[in-house]
């Protein structure tokens, strides 16, 4: 069985064949994860890059003029997409300080030791829980901010959130 060109796979799904669209990610999502690992430096982050970056490119399968460079039009839309990310990460990065969060009893413009050591605690956990944990408990965002914010959807803010709550 002789494999069918992106041009032919492309034509297929514009004329109605979705599931043509799978051979598509299948031929392509190794390639759209390296690139946005390498970009955002984190494969969780990537996988969020990956689900918008095909529901993209299905959506707007219609602007691609020629057919057969399908590889390098979906590469764009990755790497466009974790640069969004990643520029809204560095902002939150930006905004998350864990040096200027008041606590309750602060003194002499330090953190009492219960709030230390929970900041501590915060600052061992993996990036994404950390930027949901101190966003929303600490700076008091909502889990839609959160997401708009970091890139996420609200339903992994949240159970990032939820993770944290036991």
């Amino acid at each position: 069985m002789s494999q069918q060109s992106d041009h032919e796979l492309v034509r297929a799904v514009a004329a109605g064949d979705k599931a043509t669209f799978a051979e598509l990610v299948r031929r392509y999502e190794p390639v759209a994860r390296a690139a946005a690992v390498a970009i955002l430096r984190d494969t969780h982050l990537a996988q969020d890059v990956l689900q918008e970056t095909f529901l993209r490119a299905y959506m707007n399968l219609g602007q691609l003029t020629d057919r057969s460079r399908f590889g390098p039009w979906v590469l764009k839309i990755a790497r466009r997409q974790a640069l969004h990310i990643r520029g809204r990460r560095q902002h939150v990065d930006s905004v998350l300080d864990l040096n200027d969060i008041p606590a309750e009893e602060e003194r002499n413009g330090r953190l009492d030791e219960d709030s230390r050591d929970l900041l501590d605690a915060v600052q061992r956990l993996p990036d994404r829980e950390q930027v949901a944990i101190v966003l929303h408990y600490f700076k008091a965002q909502k889990a839609e901010t959160i997401a708009r914010m970091t890139g996420c959807t609200t339903s992994t803010v949240t159970k990032n959130l939820s993770t944290y709550l036991r």
